[in-house]
């Protein structure tokens, strides 16, 4: 049953990028930052190569044991492999349940050519119950691999990066916690989550590394897609976040429709359209995150921008640990108070109701939404703002879904400065609003057939398309065309910038 309460009524490489994820490449992050920027350049920059056919560097292998673990190296080269390139992070791979912790070349090979020590080691944990356990092991190894071997020299240990697949999404969790702040020399910048295990009993936030990236399939029969949404919904906050505030991260997920379970690894079949688009995107957001390398990141990562031509649809979500303003997220699951503490208030012909939709059958996520649909042209909600001088940020973003056919391309956003009302721009202008998608069910339940769930993913509106934005008093969503008589899903209304924060 649905829980609510009704109402009715950018390419670009950034200078010193290091600095911008605390890197000790740079100076200091004050100086490093770039002055602001003027809103058009979010229209003029160009898009970024295709990060899944990028190589800087050959790679060389190595298989040994550490610690009594098998384990795979593959490590970049300039020129033979005793000429190991120095000061490289390290991308550990944690492999799934009946996965075999080699059969994930194609990714570690992509790390290396890139310039990443990419590692995967022979560890699962029994579970459940087994992560905890499963993660000292792994450090032990880490600890051992730096201390003995021959070329551990060339390992950065504070620029560490995690991937697990299925159950080891779950272990990479647990052993970014158990890093965290552990005094030793391994420091986690990232995790990436290939069809991670879900839940609550472990969840990430700022404290135990700088960002979160999850990759989902909507076909995937083991880890199906409801524990993409899931993992993604309980990482960092939805809150405000002031600059470096160190209790928040930067996360993603990407949602492969089509995308299944098995097709992460190589065990089934060579390296395929699934292998491509997954090295392409977790190129992009480990380089940013462990080199400040921010190539890719605004295309790929916070963009719709898509890697090796896949195929379908890919619905991206992003949100940005730094250097936003929640104007509402819904979470106190109340009406009509907003988070940025004005009020909602929705006109005559609109129907709004906060709902839960990790209590609603018919969609994904764990968050709270407003539902929202109107019967006439005009009609529309308005959020009062506190006088934000949102010039400090380049876009309106929000996480946005269409609840059923036919898509409408006419729902509209406002802004009033100064006490002026902008121009309505229309939202897909500037990205898809996603409609209901076939999903694998969660069990018990069997797939095929797949079943349609609502959704949201992340459009964000450049603030420039609306002119003045020094002084905002209220955001208005207007329904206009043949978004009247459709619902729509709406969460994280934000103002957010893109440049890099620490």
């Amino acid at each position: 049953m649905r829980t609510e309460r009704n109402l009715t009524f950018f390419t670009s490489v950034l200078g010193c990028a290091a600095a911008l994820f605390s890197l000790p490449a740079c100076g200091d992050v004050d100086d490093a930052l770039p002055a602001a920027t003027a809103d058009d350049d979010v229209d003029l920059r160009v898009l970024a190569s295709d990060p899944s056919s990028a190589a800087s560097f050959g790679w060389c292998p190595h298989n040994q044991s550490f610690d009594g673990v098998p384990t795979v190296i593959r490590y970049p080269t300039a020129t033979s492999c005793n000429a190991i390139v120095d000061d490289s992070p390290l991308v550990l791979l944690l492999h799934g349940a009946t996965y075999p912790y080699d059969s994930y070349d194609y990714l570690l090979e992509h790390l290396a050519s890139n310039g990443f020590i990419a590692v995967s080691v022979d560890i699962l944990a029994d579970d459940p119950g087994g992560h905890g356990i499963a993660a000292g092991r792994v450090k032990d190894v880490l600890d051992e691999l730096l201390a003995t071997w021959p070329k551990a020299s060339a390992i950065d240990p504070s620029r560490l990066g995690i991937v697990g697949h299925s159950r080891g999404g779950q272990t990479a969790r647990y052993l970014a916690d158990l890093l965290k702040g552990s005094g030793d020399a391994w420091t986690v910048r990232a995790v990436v989550g290939l069809a991670s295990k879900g839940g609550d009993d472990m969840v990430l936030g700022g404290d135990e590394t700088t960002g979160v990236m999850f990759i989902q399939g909507t076909s995937d029969t083991d880890q199906t897609a409801d524990r993409g949404f899931e993992n993604y919904d309980f990482s960092g906050s939805e809150d405000s976040v002031p600059f470096a505030q160190p209790g928040n991260l930067y996360k993603s997920m990407k949602l492969l429709q089509g995308g299944n379970h098995s097709y992460f690894s190589e065990r089934d079949a060579p390296a395929g359209a699934q292998a491509l688009v997954t090295q392409g995107y977790v190129l992009a957001f480990l380089a940013a995150h462990l080199m400040g390398d921010a190539t890719w990141y605004e295309d790929y990562i916070r963009g719709d921008a898509v890697p090796h031509g896949w195929p379908n649809a890919v619905v991206s979500q992003v949100s940005d640990g730094f250097w936003r303003t929640a104007i509402d997220h819904f979470e106190d699951g109340t009406l009509p108070n907003s988070t940025i503490g004005g009020t909602l208030t929705a006109s005559l012909g609109v129907s709004a109701a906060v709902v839960d939709l990790g209590a609603a059958s018919g969609a994904q996520h764990e968050t709270h939404a407003l539902r929202l649909s109107a019967t006439a042209t005009g009609a529309g909600v308005t959020w009062s703002v506190p006088d934000v001088d949102a010039g400090d940020f380049e876009w309106l973003s929000m996480r946005i879904g269409q609840t059923s056919d036919p898509p409408s391309q006419s729902l509209k956003v406002q802004l009033r400065n100064g006490g002026v009302w902008s121009d309505p721009v229309a939202i897909t202008d500037h990205g898809a609003i996603p409609m209901p998608m076939a999903m694998c069910p969660p069990p018990l339940y069997n797939c095929p057939p797949p079943l349609p769930y609502e959704h949201m993913g992340t459009v964000r509106v450049p603030l420039s398309a609306f002119g003045p934005h020094d002084d905002v008093e209220a955001v208005r969503f207007v329904f206009t065309g043949k978004t009247v008589g459709q619902e729509f899903l709406l969460d994280n209304i934000e103002f957010a910038e893109w440049i890099l924060k620490p």
